[in-house]
């Protein structure tokens, strides 16, 4: 009887909380058009801004009354379609493509937090996506994110201190058992809400894996980061002038070293309208002995937008790449999301990608549809991959 009472207030106490979450969300998906040499337009579902074939996202948020703990989670759910000339395997020879991830849905992050100390210390557990400590620049660092538990100190206002201890779902990695890796965290990040943000993090990684019946640690990485947003100049429209860096493998860095370096600006003008104007840079360096002969990834994203109206807003993107692919630089997400350049490890390897578009607004920025056209044109690739293609797409997003 005691345990059925505890359950039932357990219950009462969730189904309260619920009932005062706040709930937001959208829906995305889109039709494109693919033109690429002599195969046949390809008519499908997929969104270029979500990078799938549709997408349902669903975010919830809890505060209590006293506003020192609460909930937040995030819900994404996306679906791909198959095209009529062959399935979507990512082999860019016969003309067909990696759409996004098929059907499949899954718990962004969820997590609760409590504030202890007057707000000199807050705790977060579950699946943790912060925020605090994130870079602004072309590499868009962040590593709070994680299943585990994070702790934020903040001694004095605008000084945040982080520690985290995270873990990952386990793996199957053959005969030998599973595999998982535990992460250990900490940042720092420091705000003069008139001049500048500077942030920096640090995460030692270690894997484990079963052996001899026992867990032993068979590797561990060592990666770190640091990022700088001057404020100064937001009077004069500038949203964002940053620079950031990544250093990856240092443990072993003369061995396996890796090193990103980004760069971001973005304006809007408000005497002429809101025009909007923005880049990012990316340079990713090989820098171990075990890349000796192997090239950098440069690329740069380029943008332009102008309300004509507070409803109609045409855009021009413009993006190149060169080099060992890393990740892509394209801020809105691009068809050839999986492109494979970095088999090449060559500046024999580039690409270029002109996008213009006009975006319908409705009711905010959060609703609204799209209507573009894409070129990639691909140069110095791979035997067997197409050097054009061209993409007439329609985008639409509602939010809620």
């Amino acid at each position: 009887m005691k345990k059925a009472l505890v359950v039932l207030l357990i219950l009462a106490v969730a189904g309260g909380a619920f009932a005062q979450m706040v709930f937001t969300g959208s829906v995305q998906s889109g039709l494109v058009l693919q033109m690429e040499g002599n195969n046949d337009p390809a008519l499908r579902f997929f969104s270029m801004d979500a990078g799938t074939g549709a997408r349902f996202t669903l975010q919830g948020s809890y505060t209590n009354a006293d506003g020192n703990a609460g909930i937040n989670f995030n819900l994404r759910s996306n679906a791909s379609t198959t095209s009529t000339n062959g399935a979507l395997d990512g082999t860019h020879g016969n003309g067909t493509f990696i759409v996004g991830e098929a059907g499949t849905t899954y718990i962004e992050n969820g997590y609760g937090w409590l504030k202890a100390f007057n707000g000199m210390l807050t705790l977060y557990g579950g699946k943790v996506d912060n925020g605090t400590f994130g870079t602004a620049g072309g590499v868009d660092a962040d590593l709070d994110e994680g299943i585990g538990l994070m702790a934020i100190v903040t001694p004095i206002t605008n000084l945040n201190l982080g520690v985290a201890v995270y873990t990952d779902a386990f793996d199957v990695v053959a005969a030998d058992g599973l595999k998982n890796h535990m992460k250990i965290k900490a940042h720092f990040n420091y705000k003069n809400p008139d001049l500048f943000n500077i942030t920096a993090g640090f995460r030692s990684t270690r894997w484990q894996g079963a052996s001899g019946g026992g867990f032993v640690s068979i590797d561990k990485s060592q990666d770190a980061y640091v990022g700088f947003n001057f404020l100064g100049l937001a009077s004069s429209g500038v949203t964002n002038l940053s620079v950031d860096a990544f250093m990856y493998n240092i443990g072993a860095f003369a061995d396996n070293g890796e090193m990103e370096f980004g760069e971001r600006f973005e304006m809007t003008v408000a005497s002429a309208n809101s025009l909007g104007i923005g880049l990012r840079m990316r340079q990713y360096l090989l820098t171990g002995s075990n890349y000796d002969g192997k090239d950098p990834n440069i690329g740069f994203w380029a943008w332009a937008f102008y309300p004509v109206t507070t409803s109609v807003v045409p855009r021009l993107d413009v993006g190149y790449e060169i080099g060992t692919y890393r990740s892509g630089i394209d801020p809105r997400r691009t068809f050839y999301d999986g492109m494979n350049f970095k088999s090449g490890w060559s500046f024999d390897y580039s690409s270029l990608e002109i996008r213009p578009s006009v975006q319908f607004r409705f009711s905010g920025t959060g609703n609204y549809a799209e209507l573009g056209y894409a070129a990639y044109v691909n140069m110095g690739v791979p035997s067997g991959v197409k050097t054009l293609s061209n993409i007439v797409y329609c985008d639409y997003k509602v939010s809620f």
